[in-house]
């Protein structure tokens, strides 16, 4: 009986060195994961950005043709930084200054005449 389990035993291992030689070791990396490494993913916003060519008053209280002239210049500037940031790996400021642009075009088209 005893020489019977032996004797499978070394069979099974027999088989599994024999598995392990033949595999090469292209697959054995598939199984060994390296430790302590982590890899972080950045997730940003996507945002369409397009310039306003002109803005002027819609006629709406305390927004004439200078105040919105100058919130367009904002709205481009932000746009401008958006993509210089974000180009550069910078994704913490280039998401920062997408909200900035999308606040500024939210407030053009609210309270301006924007001309494209």
């Amino acid at each position: 009986m005893l020489s019977n389990k032996i004797r499978t035993t070394i069979v099974a291992s027999t088989a599994v060195a024999a598995l392990a030689a033949t595999a090469g070791p292209a697959s054995a990396a598939v199984l060994v994961r390296p430790v302590g490494t982590v890899t972080q993913t950045q997730f940003i916003k996507p945002t369409t950005t397009t310039t306003a060519k002109e803005a002027g008053s819609a006629g709406v209280k305390g927004y004439d043709n200078e105040k919105c002239e100058r919130v367009q210049q904002e709205y481009n500037n932000a746009s401008y930084s958006q993509i210089h940031f974000t180009a550069n790996g910078n994704f913490v400021l280039g998401s920062y200054y997408g909200e900035v642009a999308n606040q500024k075009n939210q407030e053009l088209t609210e309270n301006c005449l924007v001309v494209d």
